[in-house]
C-alpha cells in the first residue's frame, strides 16, 4: 500500500506541494470561438467505459498457522502461489495486484478499485516497510499473504479513521511483473562554471539535447535528483516508476524549475543551483528541506508533449 509519509515526487511531489498553494486558475473564457475556429460536434465521440474489476472480499485462502513464516522484524507471510524466475532487486520497478484487510475483515484498500495494477520502486520507502520486506523474496507470478504488525505499516498510532491504533493488517499481494532498475545517482555532478539567469537562478549544461527548445505551456517529462548543499539526496524521480511530468509555466513546481527547464531540448541534462527564494524560502519543507536551503538539482528532459 502506498506510504503517504514517503517523499514521492513523481506523485504528490515536494516540488509541487508548495507551488500548489499559489496555482492560479484562469477565469472562464467566453464561449465565442476564435475567427476561423471549427466548432466541435454537439455530442462527443463515445468513449469506451473502463472495465470494472472485482475487489476480493476475503483472501484466496487462509493457510494454517504452521504454514506461516515470521521474520526477525515481525513480518509474517505465507505463499499461496509460488512464482518463477528471479526475485526483484532493490530499486526494481515492480507491478502488483493487492488487497488489504483490517482484522475485522473489512477491505482497507485494493488495486482492483482502479483500472490498472499498482507500480512502485522496491526498497526506497515509497510503500510501508512490510511491503518492501515482503516483496523482496517473491518471484514473478507468485501470490503471498502478508501479516503486518503496526511497526511495519503506519505505526502504533495507526492511520485513523481508516486504520485503528495497534492494528495488524493483512494483505494478499500478487507480483505481476519485475521491471528495470531505477537507481538515483550517488552524488551531484561536479560543475566548474555556472551560468546565471536574470532571476538569479544558476545553471550548467551537462549534456546537450536535440530538437526544438521546450517552451511555456508545453508538458515536460523529466528525470531528476535533488541534493542539499551537504550532498544529501532528498528526492529523485528514480524512486518512482515514471518521470515527473509538468506544464512549463503552470506553477505546479518551484519557480526554479519553471525557469530552469524552459529552453531545454530533449536529451539535455542540466544542473540547477536553487536559492531559497526560488525554492522553499525561509520555511523550507521540514523535515526534508531545512529553512533557507540552497538546493542542487540534476534534471534531464526526456520528452515533450
Amino acid at each position: 500500500m502506498p506510504n503517504s509519509r514517503a517523499l514521492a515526487i513523481g506523485g504528490a511531489s515536494v516540488l509541487a506541494l508548495l507551488a500548489a498553494a499559489v496555482v492560479i486558475i484562469d477565469p472562464a473564457q467566453p464561449d465565442t470561438p476564435e475567427p476561423g475556429a471549427t466548432l466541435a460536434p454537439l455530442e462527443p465521440a463515445a468513449q469506451p467505459k473502463p472495465v470494472r474489476r472485482t475487489i476480493p472480499r476475503s483472501p484466496s485462502s487462509m493457510p494454517a498457522e504452521d504454514v506461516w513464516e515470521t521474520t526477525e522484524s515481525g513480518l509474517a507471510y505465507a505463499d499461496l502461489v509460488e512464482g518463477t524466475g528471479d526475485a526483484p532487486a532493490k530499486h526494481a520497478v515492480v507491478t502488483v495486484e493487492y488487497t488489504g484487510w483490517l482484522e475485522s475483515g473489512k477491505v482497507l484498500d485494493s488495486s482492483y478499485k482502479r483500472p490498472e495494477s499498482f507500480e512502485f520502486v522496491l526498497g526506497v520507502g515509497s510503500v510501508v516497510p512490510g511491503w518492501d520486506e515482503g516483496l523482496a523474496t517473491m518471484r514473478p507470478g507468485g501470490k503471498r499473504l502478508l501479516r503486518l504488525p503496526p511497526e511495519l505499516h503506519y505505526g502504533p498510532g495507526g492511520r485513523p479513521p481508516r486504520v485503528p491504533p495497534n492494528h495488524v493488517l493483512l494483505f494478499e499481494i500478487e507480483l505481476v511483473e519485475v521491471g528495470p532498475l531505477r537507481i538515483p545517482p550517488d552524488a551531484p555532478p561536479e560543475v566548474s562554471e555556472w551560468q546565471s539567469l536574470p532571476t538569479g537562478l544558476q545553471y550548467a549544461v551537462l549534456a546537450t539535447g536535440s530538437g526544438d527548445p521546450v517552451k511555456k505551456g508545453q508538458t515536460a517529462k523529466m528525470e531528476y535528483s535533488g541534493w542539499l548543499e551537504d550532498g544529501k539526496l532528498f528526492d529523485s524521480s528514480y524512486n518512482s516508476p515514471k518521470t515527473l511530468d509538468f506544464k512549463i509555466g503552470g506553477r505546479r513546481v518551484i519557480q526554479a524549475w519553471d525557469q530552469g527547464v524552459e529552453g531545454m531540448r530533449v536529451g539535455e541534462r542540466r544542473m540547477l543551483r536553487v536559492s531559497p527564494e526560488l525554492g522553499y524560502g525561509d520555511r523550507g519543507f521540514p523535515p526534508v528541506i531545512p529553512p533557507n536551503a540552497t538546493l542542487l538539482f540534476e534534471v534531464e528532459l526526456t520528452g515533450v508533449e
